[in-house]
């Protein structure tokens, strides 16, 4: 009977939890919106409170320790599944803003729309600083971020300077 009860609490306290984390957690995944691991992390501290309490609740028996370590292990495997759903979902958005900087850069490169608006390495330099601010707001504590946007720095200042050796290198064979 004891064995029956503390069961049947255990499931009743792994539905609140998962429900508790679908509900906070899965609607911004489902709108395009990124979790950061703090949210996450709090999100399931306060799951995991309230499966616990029910379950402490509801729970009969002299096993009751088995269930806690089993309820605590499923909720640390559920938090590391939402962490790297929300690791990978900040690859993806992250590699997507990306490409719309690399955009920018080779629109201004390809397409400058006055003598002002030439490029040049320091340009390039006060436009990334740029956004690397603004990649350090939307991704925060993204473990990847900064290996990324070094990766794609590099990626930019190969292009941008290939374009100026190129550029200067015609410029250089029209004058003669």
């Amino acid at each position: 009977m004891c064995k029956v009860e503390c069961q049947k609490s255990f499931e009743l306290a792994e539905q609140i939890y998962e429900s508790y984390l679908i509900e906070n957690l899965g609607e911004s995944h489902q709108t395009g919106g990124v979790n950061t691991s703090e949210f996450i992390y709090g999100v399931h501290k306060v799951a995991k409170e309230n499966a616990l309490a029910i379950f402490k609740k509801k729970a009969l028996g002299d096993n009751l320790e088995e269930y806690l370590l089993k309820l605590k292990g499923l909720f640390k495997e559920k938090l590391q599944k939402y962490e790297n759903e929300a690791e990978e979902a900040n690859k993806v958005e992250m590699y997507k803003k990306l490409k719309q900087y690399y955009s920018y850069f080779e629109n201004k490169v390809y397409n400058p729309k006055s003598v002002e608006d030439e490029v040049t390495v320091e340009k390039v330099d006060e436009e990334l600083k740029k956004m690397e601010y603004k990649i350090n707001e939307r991704f925060g504590d993204f473990k990847l971020k900064n290996e990324l946007f070094n990766e794609f720095k590099a990626n930019v200042f190969y292009f941008v300077g290939s374009y100026l050796k190129n550029n200067s290198q015609v410029n250089i064979e029209n004058i003669k």
